[in-house]
């Protein structure tokens, strides 16, 4: 058990140590329904300001959540009920964009891999080595879709 909420501890020392920075003035833009096939660059654009906005957002939560319980029952209660929405959000946000042609495999991989995160953590700190294991994939399709900023959830 001391493993798994570790393990959760390191992601979201991740998140927060890659999280800080965005003013979340993209990520109104980022929202919006898209009709038409974006550019690459509008699409890096609009997934990065995506993936800024919820970090954030997540961050803020976690740290809210982090001084109102004790560090043992809240690992598991944080990855259920903020970490676990969140990635869903993300995922759902991401999944429409509609990104040029070459880049829809790589980023329906991505939305796939933050599903999985989510439902991982949906089990509390228990599928955290879960979502842990589905990083790796994650990672490839952001650098393989040019979203530095997406690179750690």
């Amino acid at each position: 058990m001391y493993r798994l909420i570790s393990a959760l501890g390191v992601v979201v020392a991740a998140c927060l140590a890659l999280g800080c920075g965005s003013s979340g003035e993209d990520a109104t833009t980022a929202r919006e329904t898209v009709a038409t096939t974006l550019t690459k660059a509008q699409f890096i654009k609009r997934a990065e300001a995506i993936c800024e906005s919820v970090r954030a957002d997540r961050i803020a939560a976690l740290n809210s959540f982090g001084k109102k319980s004790s560090a043992r029952a809240g690992a598991g209660d944080a990855a259920k009920t903020i970490t676990a929405p969140s990635l869903n959000r993300e995922a759902e946000e991401l999944k429409g964009l509609e990104a040029p042609a070459q880049d829809k495999a790589n980023l329906a991989s991505l939305v796939s891999a933050l599903s999985k995160m989510s439902k991982a953590f949906e089990n509390g700190s228990s599928g955290a080595k879960t979502a842990i294991s589905v990083l790796p994939q994650y990672q490839q399709d952001s650098v393989a879709l040019g979203l530095g900023k997406c690179r750690q959830p």
